[in-house]
């Protein structure tokens, strides 16, 4: 990792001042060295001659190593100097580059606390979200149980249901059974019906022969009041039909299949019925409780063909609509 140059600078200047200052000791220790020397000779030339004992060449020598010592003790402090410069520098430039490391490091930690902060809302979304499945999951195991009953009660339904198909289904069988044996019954009572209709037709022409003689009887199809049916009666040569005896009520009401209008009537006076030739009742064939002119207006007479032969007839409003027989 390379220094930054300004710091590069900023400890070349101050090895620069080192040095200078190195040098300028080094210069002042040199001009204390020449003044040591001149105090020596000075201090010599003082005390006089030598004496014949001293030399003048072990002198010399003596001069030279203090000179030699003071060099070598400048070069010692010339290069603790350096030394310390070098060590300077270095502690410098490692200072520089764990001042720069912390800076990377704090900017790090910045950043890491960011992360972490950003990890953190995370983490708590994360934890509302799970908070928020779980109820979810709550309710759709919930669901899940409410269906599963459903279920288990479709299939008990699904079950009886099965049954009751099969239970209908046998059902119908026997009805089908039985309603082709009433189909057979029902043909074997039309064939009997059809012989026993052929067999009163011939009765009732035989009857008719022996009771009315040249009499011949007209049953409408349509539906008219009572003084219609008269009129369209009498239009044709007859009138509606008169019964006299027993044998003719039997007669008549073997004819028809509806109600129907016959010729008496009390609407000249009330509740004195009288036939259309204005003859009285002789015999007659009423309903329990008949007549009873029950709407204050029953002047006609019906024959109700639901009712036993011998006690059908039914005093009725002469308006309404019926059928009718005539008589010739």
């Amino acid at each position: 990792m390379k220094p930054h140059p300004v710091k590069s600078c900023h400890c070349l200047k101050h090895s620069s001042i080192i040095v200078k200052s190195t040098e300028h000791i080094i210069s002042e220790h040199t001009e204390q060295t020449m003044e040591m020397e001149a105090i020596y000779e000075n201090t010599q030339d003082k005390v006089g001659p030598q004496t014949p004992s001293q030399n003048p060449t072990e002198a010399q020598n003596s001069r030279r190593w203090f000179v030699v010592i003071t060099v070598g003790l400048g070069l010692i402090c010339v290069l603790l100097v350096i030394a310390l410069i070098l060590l300077y520098i270095h502690q410098t430039a490692e200072r520089d580059q764990l001042k720069k490391k912390v800076k990377e490091y704090n900017k790090t930690l910045t950043s890491l606390k960011i992360n972490f902060s950003h990890l953190t809302d995370e983490r708590d979304e994360l934890q509302i979200n799970l908070k928020s499945m779980s109820e979810r999951k709550s309710e759709l195991e919930t669901n899940f149980s409410h269906l599963t009953d459903e279920r288990d009660e479709l299939q008990i339904n699904l079950k009886s249901m099965s049954e009751t198909k099969s239970e209908l289904e046998t059902n119908f069988s026997h009805l089908t059974d039985e309603r082709d044996e009433l189909q057979i019954n029902l043909t074997s009572m039309s064939e009997t019906k059809s012989e026993l209709e052929t067999r009163v037709k011939n009765l009732n022409d035989a009857l008719m022969k022996s009771i009315s003689g040249s009499f011949r009887y007209f049953i409408s199809s349509e539906e008219k009041s009572w003084t219609d049916s008269r009129r369209f009666c009498r239009s044709r040569g007859g009138d509606l039909v008169i019964i006299n005896t027993e044998e003719e009520q039997k007669y008549i009401s073997s004819l028809v299949n509806e109600n129907v209008w016959i010729g008496l009537s009390d609407a000249e006076k009330e509740r004195n019925m009288k036939w259309v030739d204005n003859t009285p009742v002789n015999k007659g064939f009423w309903d329990k409780g008949e007549p009873n002119d029950y709407s204050g207006n029953e002047n006609c007479v019906e024959i109700i063909h639901t009712k036993p032969i011998l006690s059908n007839w039914n005093d009725f409003a002469c308006s309404v609509m019926k059928k009718w027989i005539c008589e010739k």
